[in-house]
């Protein structure tokens, strides 16, 4: 086998090529600098003829490109005047890297329509950027990741001008700061799958909360799955249409778990039928929505601290997580047909706040996790109550069972009603019958069988039981 050696002289580097014809790619070299290579073959067979020792080699000069790096340096300034960039941008390029960094706050005008290799802000610096006419700024890509804003840096897409920032076919980005999009309908777009990310302590917002001007999805419509909220980062949506872009259940967006979904103001319509969310915060006064549609949604946690919205999706809720009510937040349930809300996470679960959550006459509740649910607000269920799996514990909580609501049997000890602290289960009554309890304590379970039997009739009347996991005194 034939066998060659590739040296660059002025940091001497050994390669090896097998000789079937691929090439051999030579990486960390310097911009606009001369490298001498000698290329020598060697043989290991017997027939030793050619040496690397003896041999004379292939030899050729190569001087790399020029770096094209650009370090803005114009205050608040043109974007295409060439002095405002340091060394001067007279001539642009593909393969330029246009970095941000003196840890300022600087406006940019006049984005005009081109194809740059890298966009960088860092040094806790503030860039506003605005488009002479509407136009697409072009991240074609480098080495590395081709878009990047910082911790503590931040990038602002402003101005009537509708800009566009696109990440192309083998491009990436990474935002750990701030980046913004009002006034017009401005764009972050990325091609390729879980290209552009939004990494912990990212916070990306849409719209402002006093304008209205911005308008559709703010990723686009098509490249499935490029954008990646990741655990720890927030999308705030104050105005335009909703981030998921494409058709449900297809999505432009990933909200991974830990990420946040959070409304900005008053009037804003997010998209709930056929989506998934990771957790979900609702905190704006004199708010109120509604959630139509015939597919499910599903979500970790529902965080409303003000406010109100009403789910009328008759294709049902998955949580994962937890619902948690608080102030003068409002939460409802009101399908328009039989529909299920389940509680199906993998981890333990719980229903709290001081705020008020309300479960319409069609919902049928589902606990379907063996790590439980737990509730720290009383609760009012009406349809029927399925426990597939796990314990339902009511701590020191009521859960409250309308006069037609009906818990399943075949229950056990894996899978049953109990109560950690003071809670007790109510059960509505309006005439006679048998009512079953499916409680117990302690890896135990004790239903409470109840056999009605009254001469008259009864009126706001209900029994009600306290699981206590100790022996009667």
């Amino acid at each position: 086998m034939a066998q060659k050696e590739f040296l660059s002289y002025d940091r001497v580097r050994q390669l090896t090529y097998d000789g079937n014809g691929n090439s051999v790619t030579i990486t960390g070299l310097s911009g606009a600098t001369q490298y001498y290579f000698a290329v020598y073959e060697y043989n290991t067979g017997t027939n030793n003829s050619q040496n690397y020792l003896t041999t004379s080699p292939g030899v050729a000069n190569y001087t790399t490109a020029a770096s094209n790096i650009y370090t803005w340096g114009g205050g608040n300034g043109s974007f295409a005047v060439a002095a405002n960039w340091v060394p001067s941008r007279t001539v642009t390029s593909g393969q330029d890297v246009l970095q941000f960094n003196a840890g300022d706050s600087v406006r940019v005008t006049d984005i005009n329509s081109q194809s740059i290799g890298q966009l960088i802000i860092s040094n806790s610096t503030k860039v506003v950027l605005a488009a002479a006419t509407a136009c697409s700024l072009t991240v074609a890509g480098s080495v590395g990741t081709d878009l990047i804003v910082e911790t503590g840096s931040s990038l602002h897409v402003r101005g009537t001008n509708a800009l566009s920032i696109l990440l192309s076919t083998g491009a990436s980005g990474s935002i750990s700061g701030t980046f913004s999009m009002d006034s017009a309908t401005h764009r972050l777009l990325s091609v390729d799958t879980g290209s552009l990310l939004f990494t912990a302590g990212a916070t990306c917002i849409h719209g402002n909360p006093n304008s209205s001007l911005n308008a559709g999805n703010p990723f686009g419509t098509t490249n499935l799955n490029s954008v990646v909220f990741q655990s720890g980062s927030s999308f705030v949506f104050y105005h335009g249409s909703n981030p998921f872009g494409a058709t449900a259940p297809s999505s432009v967006v990933v909200f991974q778990p830990g990420s946040w979904f959070r409304f900005g103001r008053i009037g804003t319509s997010a998209a709930f039928s056929g989506r998934t969310y990771a957790n979900i915060d609702l905190n704006v006064t004199g708010y109120s929505g509604t959630a139509p549609g015939g597919s499910s949604l599903t979500f970790d946690t529902l965080y409303v601290r003000d406010g109100s919205i009403n789910f009328t999706l008759t294709g049902g809720i998955s949580v994962k997580n937890a619902i948690i009510v608080e102030g003068n937040g409002v939460v409802s349930y009101n399908p328009t047909a039989s529909a299920t809300m389940q509680f199906n996470g993998t981890t333990s679960q719980s229903i709290g706040g001081t705020g008020t959550l309300n479960f319409g006459s069609l919902v049928k509740f589902t606990l379907n996790n063996t790590a439980g649910l737990t509730l720290y607000k009383d609760i009012v269920l009406q349809d029927s109550v399925t426990l597939t799996n796990g314990l339902l514990d009511l701590r020191a909580s009521k859960l409250t069972l309308g006069a037609a609501a009906q818990i399943n049997s075949g229950l056990s000890a894996t899978n049953m009603i109990t109560a950690s602290d003071t809670g007790e289960i109510k059960k509505v009554i309006s005439g006679n019958g048998t009512i079953i309890f499916p409680v117990g304590g302690n890896g135990v379970y004790a239903p409470i069988t109840v056999t009605l039997n009254t001469n008259g009739g009864l009126s706001s009347a209900y029994i009600g039981v306290r699981p206590v996991s100790n022996k009667h005194a």
